[in-house]
C-alpha cells in the first residue's frame, strides 16, 4: 500500500508541474515529427501507413516525453525551447519589403501582389508564398512543390 502511495504522489506532483506551471511547453519535437509525417508524401494513405508505423515503434510516444519530461520543462524555465530550432527575426523594410535572418541565412520578401510575397537569398529566388481564396496560405520553392499548406495542419 506504501508503495502505491509513493506512486500517486509521484504522478500527481509531475501533473501538478504541468497544471499548475501556467505553461505546457510548444511540444516542438512532436510537431516536427508530424510536420514531417506529412511531407512524406503527397498521398494521404502513405502518410497514413507512415503514421502507423511510426506510432507501433513509439516514436511519437518517445517524441512526446521527450518534449514533456525535457524540452518544454527547459523552454519554460528558460524561455527557448531546444527542439524548436533556428531562431527567426524578421524585420520590416521601409521599401515595404522584409528582411528575415535565420541562424545564418538572410532571406528577403518581396511582395509582388496583395496576396503573394516572392522569397529571395542571396538575390536567387527560392520561393513564393501566397494567400488562397479560403485564406489558407501555401508556401511553395522555386521548383513549386508545395512545402507548406495551412489549410492541411
Amino acid at each position: 500500500m506504501k508503495r502505491f502511495g509513493s506512486k500517486v504522489l509521484i504522478a500527481g506532483l509531475l501533473a501538478g508541474t504541468t497544471l499548475f506551471s501556467g505553461c505546457y511547453g510548444s511540444f516542438a519535437l512532436t510537431k516536427k515529427v508530424h510536420s514531417w509525417n506529412g511531407e512524406v508524401s503527397e498521398n494521404k494513405f502513405v502518410q497514413w501507413l507512415v503514421f502507423l508505423g511510426l506510432n507501433v515503434v513509439q516514436v511519437y510516444s518517445i517524441a512526446i516525453a521527450v518534449d514533456a519530461l525535457v524540452a518544454n520543462t527547459i523552454e519554460f524555465w528558460t524561455g527557448d525551447n531546444p527542439a524548436a530550432g533556428v531562431a527567426t527575426r524578421v524585420e520590416k523594410n521601409e521599401d515595404g519589403t522584409a528582411t528575415i535572418y535565420r541562424g545564418d541565412e538572410v532571406f528577403t520578401a518581396v511582395p509582388v501582389a496583395n496576396d503573394k510575397v516572392e522569397i529571395y537569398k542571396d538575390g536567387q529566388r527560392v520561393g513564393v508564398a501566397a494567400t488562397t481564396e479560403d485564406g489558407s496560405l501555401v508556401v511553395t520553392d522555386e521548383r513549386g512543390v508545395v512545402r507548406l499548406n495551412t489549410k492541411k495542419l
